[in-house]
């Protein structure tokens, strides 16, 4: 088991899905679009450059388009806080964490 699954506490099950990400925040650095690496009806985990990576507790605006098999895409604009940060020494993208302000569903499962 990897670091990462140990500490899987989550209360809505996670998907990996790469979908783009259009983040919004207050400071207007973020880059406009970034791949989502995993989704779940409670937030999002994407990679952003660590130079443009928003703090932890700030708040976000983000909006997603998720792609279905028979009828297209269901898009959704949510608000959402930075939970965490992982920047890893040397590397030019930091992972971050974000906690939608309320759940939504997503209906993947």
């Amino acid at each position: 088991m990897t670091r990462y699954e140990s500490q899987d506490n989550r209360r809505h099950k996670r998907y990996r899905l790469a979908c783009p990400v259009t983040l919004y925040s207050s400071a207007g650095d973020v880059p406009p679009t970034i791949a989502s690496g995993d989704l779940s009806d409670g937030g999002v985990y994407m990679s952003v450059p660590v130079s443009q990576a928003p703090d932890v507790d700030s708040k976000v605006d983000l909006t997603f388009c998720v792609p279905r098999e028979s009828s297209g895409v269901d898009c959704f604009s949510v608000a959402a806080t930075v939970v965490r940060q992982d920047v890893m020494p040397g590397e030019v993208l930091s992972g971050v964490a974000l906690q939608f302000k309320r759940p939504i569903s997503l209906k993947l499962g």
